[in-house]
């Protein structure tokens, strides 16, 4: 989870481990940069919806920020881009939830996202952005948490968060630049300068990618093609 722009901070949302290396190199991790918040239960696919509670509660209580970046662990985020979007005056600073729109989204009774009748009798879902990375207002934010106490926790969290924002009156928008391409293969690992949210890339594709949008930003080159 991220708070733009610039000028704020970074934070990682973790739970318990049984690895006891693992949990020693996650205090140095926090002792050094106080990046992390952890929850105490263990790791669970399905406990995403937890963390958004969680981090969504810390940032209203603790953060003043302008917009917050929720993404997962597997994606790049083009910076530069995603920033200069944001500080357009044409973007509202407030009632905003951007991403990869799904409209309208089916239910699934089989396959890996199923869900029976008894977890959600209805045929479709609230229309949500996709998880792996989105951007909120602070008034979004703020408005969402009180609804953690009505809204019970879904096992996909995109899908929550649809339900609270749905709750909340808001329709979320859509973005191209939340297009979210699939690249595990090294070789196959580009850096896509018009996508804001780059998912799926992981161990060496991640690292090539972030050296590559380093570079990019650290000496001014434009990077998309939005601006």
């Amino acid at each position: 989870m991220t708070i733009l722009p610039l000028s704020g901070r970074h934070t990682f949302l973790l739970v318990k481990t049984r690895n006891q290396t693992l949990s020693d190199s996650l205090k140095t991790e926090n002792n050094n940069y106080g990046d992390i918040i952890r929850a105490d239960y263990y790791e669970h696919y399905w406990n995403q919806s937890l963390k958004i509670q969680m981090g969504f509660e810390w940032a209203a209580r603790y953060c003043n920020f302008s917009f917050l970046l929720k993404a997962d662990d597997d994606v790049l985020v083009n910076t530069k881009d995603l920033i200069n979007l944001l500080q357009r005056r044409s973007t509202p600073k407030e009632g905003l939830f951007m991403g990869k729109r799904h409209r309208n989204p089916r239910v699934s009774r089989d396959g890996n996202w199923s869900v029976s009748y008894e977890e959600y009798n209805h045929t479709h879902y609230p229309d949500f952005c996709s998880g792996a990375g989105f951007v909120m207002s602070y008034d979004v934010v703020q408005c969402l948490v009180p609804l953690f106490d009505e809204i019970k926790p879904y096992r996909m969290d995109d899908v929550y968060v649809g339900m609270l924002t749905n709750r909340s009156g808001l329709t979320p928008v859509g973005h191209r630049g939340f297009i979210m391409p699939f690249s595990d293969s090294y070789d196959d690992c580009n850096f896509l300068p018009n996508i804001l949210v780059q998912h799926r890339a992981t161990g060496q594709c991640l690292l090539k990618l972030w050296h590559m949008h380093s570079k990019e930003f650290l000496y001014g080159t434009k990077l998309g093609s939005y601006f």
